[in-house]
């Protein structure tokens, strides 16, 4: 369904997405999630005013929250897709979920903002760090307004310290804490019913078998693994493909997987987030202390090797850590002896 005021309203499903064309500015594609084409229609214009008039440049002080967000995601969102913390759009959504439709930007002041990180700590139950993320986008959003001339007041957002993020290192789960983990998971994924229940238990299970990372287990591809390793794609890392060692177990355990997409874990959202109430629970049936995560897995592993007596160097080597000054004392580490190393870990096989 095209159009002539410069976006087009596509189908799929039955969802409807938008596809924006501004002058010098990128293509912009935005799902509206709605089944009604004169609505997706109505909305899609009512979007493209607000963001040409925004383009048109103009420096004024009464720009809205919703306009300066629209136009930060129209210049390129830098969305996380397997981040713990969400992708930037989704932190936009909360964040207008908690302020008035159409507010100003001059109408939010520092209490105001603070009553934002209350009502995400206290009754959304974030963690400081997830609460400072949305503080952050917020203000980049109002920043590049700012920048572009487009606003001409204060950035709400920006004063320092608006939560004090205390860092605390937190301790690996014990071997016992991992297998009840495992077995909790599993019997989440038995008892069916949405995606994320059902992906749960093979999550954890590659998680404790092998070291990888959140966002790594949610895109992992059934063309990445083969009987052999698993190949791991992370183009944001300066090294396209890493590879680890495919541990036999877990091969037989990926093979009685259903192959519902082209991802080895079916889900509708590629984010850590869809197992957020599951963990939480998890972690209130388990007893487990307050704050713990999902990314603790991967230290805990790291942790069970080294008191398996493994190498630091061969450790190192097969959580592949990012900085090069780190890695390069074990990049000689050849395939044999990191799947040697992994196991190991038999004991969680069943």
């Amino acid at each position: 369904m095209a159009s002539k005021t410069g976006y087009r309203v596509r189908k799929r499903g039955d969802t409807y997405f938008v596809d924006f064309r501004l002058p010098g500015i990128q293509r912009f594609r935005r799902s509206l999630k709605t089944g009604n084409a004169e609505e997706a229609h109505s909305r899609a214009a009512a979007i493209y005013k607000r963001i040409s008039r925004m383009v048109a440049g103009g420096s004024r002080p009464d720009l809205q929250l919703r306009e300066a967000i629209d136009r930060y995601l129209f210049h390129g969102e830098k969305t996380r897709t397997a981040s713990s913390l969400g992708p930037d759009r989704t932190c936009f959504r909360r964040i207008l979920e908690w302020f008035p439709d159409n507010v100003e930007i001059r109408n939010i002041d520092r209490s105001s903002v603070l009553e934002f990180t209350s009502w995400m700590k206290k009754d959304r139950n974030y963690s400081q760090r997830t609460v400072n993320h949305h503080i952050a986008v917020a203000k980049a959003a109002i920043n590049l307004a700012l920048a572009d001339k487009i606003y001409s007041g204060d950035n709400p957002f920006a004063g320092r310290g608006l939560i004090k993020q205390v860092r605390t290192r937190r301790k690996s789960y014990s071997p016992a804490q991992l297998s009840q983990i495992l077995e909790y998971a599993r019997n989440i994924s038995a008892s069916g019913g949405s995606l994320s229940r059902r992906a749960f238990h093979p999550y954890i299970y590659l998680a404790v078998n092998t070291g990888m990372r959140p966002g790594e287990i949610l895109n992992l591809r059934w063309d990445h693994i083969t009987p052999q390793q698993i190949e791991i794609h992370r183009p944001k890392s300066g090294q396209d493909l890493e590879v680890i060692p495919m541990l036999p177990w877990v091969w037989d355990f990926l093979q009685k997987l259903p192959r519902e997409s082209f991802y080895v874990l079916h889900l509708g959202q590629r984010s850590t987030n869809t197992f957020r109430k599951i963990w939480i629970r998890l972690r209130t049936d388990l007893k487990l202390p307050e704050g713990s995560t999902l990314y603790q897995i991967r230290h805990s592993v790291a942790s069970y090797l080294a008191d398996a007596g493994v190498p630091l160097h061969l450790v190192q080597a097969l959580l592949r850590h990012a900085d090069w000054s780190t890695t390069q004392i074990y990049v000689n580490s050849d395939m044999d002896d990191l799947r040697r190393v992994m196991a190991v870990m038999d004991r969680f096989k069943a």
